[in-house]
This record gives C-alpha cells, sequence and structure tokens, in this order.
C-alpha cells in the first residue's frame, strides 16, 4: 500500500511540474482600435468595470482613459499550443492582471451571452472559463473556429454602447454572421502593440 501511495505522489508531482513548466506567458501588450472611425482608429481599449472583479473592454477614447494607468494585457499558451493555422494564430488565452490594494489576480477573458440578443460581451472574470483566441500574423485578434477545410479566424468584433451591466461604449462580439441586433454597434478590429 506505501507503495501504491508513493507512486500516486509522485505521478501527482510530476503532473503538477509538468503542469507549470508548460504555460507560457507573453510579454504585456496594449489592445488598440482599428476603425474606419479617424477618431478611434489606433486608440486603446482598457478594462472597465462591469461588476464585482469583472472586468469588460472600453474604448480608451471615450473614457478619456490611459491604458498605462489600466496596466497591460497578456497572452498565454502551452507548450502544446498549435497554431489554428498560418493565418489565425497560435491559440491561447487572454489574460489581464486585477489589481487591488491587497492582491493580483489573473483574469482570463471569456464571452457572456445573452439568450436574447446576438451580442456577446467579451468579460474578465476570476475563475471564469477561458475562451480560447489567437492573434494572427498582423497581431489582429481573432476567434479561431473549426471549418470542414480546418480553423479559420472569425474577426465579428464591435464597438456597442451597451456592456456587461453598466453602460459603456465597449467591445462585443456578434454571434453568428449576420449584423448586431443593436444599433449602436459599429465594427471595429482589434489589434495588440507590445509594451
Amino acid at each position: 500500500m506505501k507503495s501504491v501511495n508513493a507512486l500516486c505522489a509522485a505521478l501527482l508531482a510530476f503532473t503538477v511540474g509538468s503542469y507549470a513548466q508548460g504555460h507560457n506567458q507573453s510579454a504585456p501588450f496594449y489592445l488598440n482600435l482599428l476603425s474606419d472611425d479617424p477618431g478611434l482608429n489606433g486608440t486603446g481599449l482598457v478594462p472597465c468595470h462591469t461588476g464585482a472583479a469583472i472586468e469588460n473592454l472600453c474604448s480608451a477614447a471615450i473614457l478619456n482613459a490611459s491604458q498605462a494607468l489600466y496596466g497591460p494585457f497578456q497572452f498565454n499558451t502551452t507548450a502544446w499550443s498549435v497554431a489554428a493555422n498560418s493565418t489565425a494564430g497560435e491559440v491561447g488565452v487572454l489574460t489581464y492582471m486585477l489589481q487591488g490594494s491587497n492582491f493580483n489576480e489573473s483574469e482570463p477573458m471569456n464571452l457572456s451571452y445573452d439568450s436574447s440578443s446576438n451580442i456577446a460581451a467579451p468579460i474578465f472574470m476570476p475563475g471564469y472559463p477561458q475562451l480560447t483566441v489567437a492573434f494572427d500574423s498582423d497581431n489582429r485578434l481573432n476567434i479561431p473556429t473549426y471549418t470542414d477545410t480546418g480553423y479559420a479566424p472569425l474577426y465579428r468584433w464591435y464597438l456597442c454602447d451597451n456592456s456587461y451591466y453598466y453602460k459603456y461604449r465597449s467591445i462585443a462580439w456578434v454571434v453568428g454572421p449576420g449584423v448586431p441586433d443593436d444599433a449602436s454597434c459599429c465594427p471595429v478590429g482589434i489589434y495588440r502593440s507590445w509594451v
């Protein structure tokens, strides 16, 4: 029995050690908008409070906020991550480090769906399920989806007047190929720029 317990403990230690060694975190970067609106094109996105330890992505230009004040984002991959394809890029998880007076919490991004709309809000929340995303060769954020011919990048980002709880001009994802239900939404792209 002792040898079985020792074997289990050794396997657990190996698994935990392998897991820790297998995760990679990118250098920090900021997220910026690609837009036909010259007042928004190239401007930053910042996390904006939408609930207890819940952040959405809002326009820094509209909030008159500094990206440096809010801190950068990071992209987490594993040693086993693969490129969705040469167009979409390597898959991983987008994270934001929420800093409080006595804590630092790395929050993964996921989408919060509303059953009455085709708009989903990207939110950062501790312990929340993680959304797999990618950055293409132009550093544009996409969500890779599987098709009959393999993975393909989707770019369905919009800037809308709605938010998870609060009313900000924030980023939304449109579910499906149609136009957003919300007429305030305008199409945008999101790209990263290294700190």
